[in-house]
């Protein structure tokens, strides 16, 4: 399953194509307006480097227009998801922990409490958080 999404392809500041995903698992469908543009694009994707993989035999993964879009759409994906969490929680992750994070409400048994304070909190409790939110 893919996310489901439509997007417009911004390159230098013009807008070059439509993209989008039914989110049923097919590839992201691309409308170039303007076929060199096109080309220059999924060659530039083709460029870039290959994407180590954690799975399988772990033969990294090539890039191609495909692989780079679903990339960029599933970082902009996570990152509305942080703004998402962070408005009520303080999200962390401690030294050893996989992947995901740790959350702790801004509010407790009916007190709200700042983020600085929940921070400072963290920090004082644990000496081995690597990332927080």
């Amino acid at each position: 399953e893919t996310i489901a999404f439509t997007a417009s392809l911004w390159i230098d500041g013009k807008k070059q194509a439509s993209v989008e995903n039914s989110g049923h698992g097919g590839p992201n469908e691309c409308h170039f307006d303007d076929k060199e543009v096109e080309r220059a694009f999924y060659e530039h994707c083709r460029s870039q480097p290959d994407v180590p993989c954690d799975f399988g035999d772990g033969t990294p993964l090539k890039m191609n227009s495909d692989f780079f879009i679903s990339r960029m759409i599933g970082k902009y994906d996570e990152e509305q998801w942080m703004k998402r969490q962070t408005r009520t929680k303080v999200l962390f992750r401690r030294e050893g922990d996989d992947e995901g994070y740790r959350q702790i409400s801004l509010t407790q048994k009916g007190q709200k409490y700042t983020r600085k304070a929940v921070m400072d909190f963290l920090n004082n409790k644990y000496s081995d958080i690597v990332e927080m939110h």
